[in-house]
């Protein structure tokens, strides 16, 4: 944790947190610090992840308070890593299930890899959702807080820079 605190003060995400997450926000947001992730230092979502699941190797990075034993769902995919106990069939590799909704006759993969790499489209929080807030009468944003992918400050500073 020490290590963590010293290389978000060296990386400039604690300054950048202490002087932008503020209500009423100050103007537009600056682009975050280390954006591109270059300096190994500076990239530490997998440090912060390696270290949860050291110390729960059931870390399930949807739903962080989850613990042993590990869950199973017919998906074959609890949470932040692939789990069948022996015995089980992952319900979307099944041949019968594939042609009844006229998958193609392949391996499953509940979050196969570069499926949306090809999106340029600027963040919905600076493009789509600015529109819709201004177009209706009420919008709810709602956010659950044990998500470690998707991170409640995140989404707060996302709203905050609308305008």
């Amino acid at each position: 944790m020490a290590d963590i605190h010293n290389r978000s003060q060296v990386c400039g995400y604690t300054s950048f947190l202490n002087d932008n997450f503020v209500f009423p926000p100050k103007g537009l947001l600056p682009t975050p610090p280390n954006m591109n992730n270059s300096d190994k230092d500076c990239n530490l979502w997998n440090d912060i992840f390696d270290a949860a699941s050291l110390v729960n190797p059931s870390f399930d990075l949807y739903q962080i308070l989850t613990t042993p034993p590990n869950l199973w769902d017919v998906l074959g995919f609890p949470g932040s890593f692939d789990y069948v106990p022996e015995g089980a069939t992952i319900y979307f590799n099944r041949t019968d299930v594939q042609k009844a909704i006229n998958a193609p006759i392949q391996p499953w993969e509940e979050c196969a890899d570069g499926v949306l790499t090809t999106d340029t489209s600027p963040p919905s929080g600076l493009s789509v959702l600015p529109r819709v807030i201004e177009k209706t009468t009420k919008t709810i944003i709602d956010h659950g807080l044990l998500d470690y992918i998707l991170i409640a400050n995140g989404t707060i500073l996302m709203i905050q820079n609308m305008t």
